[in-house]
């Protein structure tokens, strides 16, 4: 009778405790779905970097941006990050998030249309533009 109550005093019988998940990092990006128009129109792709999440595959060029940023003040960041004129065209097709295990990623989009192909920086790394009959079949993440 002592040995219990001394193995229940030393919380032997206190199984592990299941642990807090903690809330998912949200992160905001800037998207510019940048479309170049005419006979055959075709859309701006650029490829991940070969490490991290989605790696490898093909994304619409895209900045972080921060929360607290204006609509006006995300566009300006992306126009700047995309090197684009400064009288681009541009619609806002507002904000998409994704919840992926880890990750909150909101996206914030515009559509750029643009009567020649853009010439992209160097720092975006790989790109290919892609008509809209090719982009079903090319690697693009579902967020």
């Amino acid at each position: 009778m002592l040995t219990s109550c001394i193995v229940r005093s030393l919380g032997v019988l206190n199984y592990p405790r299941k642990a807090k998940k903690q809330a998912p990092k949200s992160e905001h990006f800037a998207v510019a779905i940048v479309e170049c128009e005419g006979k055959s129109p075709q859309l701006l792709l650029r490829r991940r970097p070969d490490t991290g999440l989605l790696a490898g595959l093909w994304e619409f060029p895209c900045t972080e941006v921060q929360p607290s940023w204006s609509e006006s003040r995300m566009w300006l960041e992306l126009q700047m990050y995309l090197k684009l004129p400064t009288d681009v065209g541009c619609k806002n097709l507002g904000t998409v998030s994704h919840q992926f295990s880890h990750r909150l990623h909101h996206y914030h989009t515009w559509l750029v249309a643009m009567d020649n192909h853009l010439e992209p920086h160097p720092s975006l790394g790989p790109v290919r533009w892609v008509s809209h009959q090719e982009l079903p079949g090319t690697a693009i993440p579902a967020a």
